[in-house]
């Protein structure tokens, strides 16, 4: 049947287009690294997907995983600054002997 030859065709030719649709994805630049490489290596992989470097991990010569640091908040002084009451310690200021034995937990 022509009929059943050329559907088959057609979903072959499919799965053939996303297969490279998905190739067209993966960046050419990719540093791809093996099981066993990643796991000797994975501080050095790290600090290299920390500078912007796109590392892959892959297992049989397929691409398996993409290493890629977490986005990170910076810190925000004056965060709380509204819920304080009261007047703040001046964390520059010399301790008093009576804070200072507090501190350092002897009577």
């Amino acid at each position: 049947d022509v009929t059943g030859l050329a559907g088959g065709v057609k979903a072959a030719a499919l799965i053939f287009a996303a297969r490279l649709a998905k190739l067209a994805n993966f960046k050419e630049t990719a540093m791809q690294y093996n099981v066993h490489t990643a796991k000797s290596q994975l501080s050095k992989l790290i600090e290299e997907a920390m500078d912007g470097k796109d590392v892959v991990i892959a297992k049989n010569d397929k691409p398996m995983v993409r290493l890629v640091p977490i986005k990170r908040k910076p810190f925000l002084f004056g965060t709380m600054a509204d819920k304080l009451k009261g007047p703040l310690p001046d964390f520059l200021e010399p301790m008093s002997e009576e804070e200072l034995l507090d501190w350092e937990g002897r009577d």
